[in-house]
């Protein structure tokens, strides 16, 4: 009788059964997410690996970063290279120029000397002659003093030595101004060479005269007039 009312009460009171539900997702999500997650672990491989490569060699790693400092720090090379061969020719060039102006003098005076001893070897009808060659005049350290460079030759057979003195005259005026004076200077200078003689020497300037002008002339002995002389103005 129990066993009877026992299945009775299974057949009217039966459990719930537990029912699962399942959400329905479609089949190309389940790609995708596929996809994700086999990139994700590639790239976790692939840093994993290239950790290790920098902690085995250290340099390997650095090369894409330090390559582009080489390629600046080789071009800065090349550019200071450059420079400083400009540089170099530059200098080379102002040193030739410098040489090349010094060479253009040095055959000027050359060729000036070679006229002068030319001119002194020159034959003159008439007998020896004398010419003043050169004259130059500058002023002095000292207010009213002037320095004067004068060379004088001898053209002919050169048969005898010449003989006589330097005579200095000042042109100008007096220090009114209202009349013009040639006062000759006391300073007397022997000559006495054969085919030249370079002289120089120094005169000052009266205080009560405003000088424009020095006439340097030859004056042979045993003659008072000059056989040759130069008038030169004085510089300012």
């Amino acid at each position: 009788m129990k066993r009877l009312s026992r299945r009775v009460k299974r057949h009217f009171n039966m459990p719930n059964r537990r029912v699962a539900i399942k959400s329905h997702r479609a089949w190309y999500w389940q790609v995708v997410a596929a996809l994700i997650l086999v990139t994700l672990g590639y790239a976790l491989a692939f840093w994993q690996l290239t950790m290790v490569g920098h902690v085995l060699n250290p340099s390997v790693g650095m090369k894409a970063v330090a390559q582009p400092t080489f390629k600046n720090q080789e071009l800065l090379a090349k550019v200071v290279f450059a420079e400083r061969q400009l540089q170099v020719q530059k200098a080379a060039q102002e040193n030739l120029a410098s040489e090349l102006a010094t060479v253009q003098e040095e055959s000027i005076k050359l060729k000036e000397s070679l006229a002068f001893y030319q001119s002194i070897l020159e034959e003159i009808p008439g007998g020896d002659q004398v010419r003043l060659s050169q004259l130059k005049v500058e002023k002095g350290k000292q207010s009213g003093q002037y320095a004067y460079d004068l060379v004088l030759s001898q053209q002919g057979t050169h048969s005898k030595p010449v003989q006589g003195s330097i005579q200095l005259i000042l042109h100008g005026s007096k220090s009114d101004g209202q009349q013009q004076v040639a006062l000759p200077l006391k300073s007397q200078i022997k000559v006495n060479f054969r085919y030249y003689q370079r002289l120089d020497g120094s005169f000052n300037v009266p205080e009560d005269m405003n000088a424009e002008a020095i006439e340097i002339g030859f004056v042979a002995s045993g003659t008072k007039q000059p056989a040759v002389s130069q008038k030169i103005n004085l510089p300012e």
